[in-house]
């Protein structure tokens, strides 16, 4: 099997581009990644406890910085497990 050298490190990613989804979160990426990272993070420590100062702080900006690196790379390689988890068919 000869490959085409036009084609060499290149993926069909058509499917993707169809996608309602994956096309919404290119489109907002950087607001989700905003809304999720800092403003949920300083609601709920805000209605929860009554600080939102603490929750911007704390569960916002310190949290991205002191954990480290093996820790965030578990909880990505988590999360990606799970997301695809949510596409297979369920096996009986």
């Amino acid at each position: 099997m000869k490959q085409n050298p036009r084609r060499i490190g290149r993926t069909d990613i058509s499917d993707l581009n169809e996608d309602p989804v994956v096309v919404w979160q290119h489109k907002n990426y950087l607001k989700t990644v905003f809304t999720m990272a800092l403003l949920i993070p300083t609601l709920v420590c805000g209605f929860g406890w009554g600080d939102f100062f603490g929750g911007f702080i704390y569960g916002g900006i310190l949290r991205m910085y002191i954990r480290p690196p093996y820790i965030r790379a578990q909880i990505q390689t988590l999360t990606i497990r799970l997301v695809s988890s949510f596409n297979r068919p369920l096996s009986v």
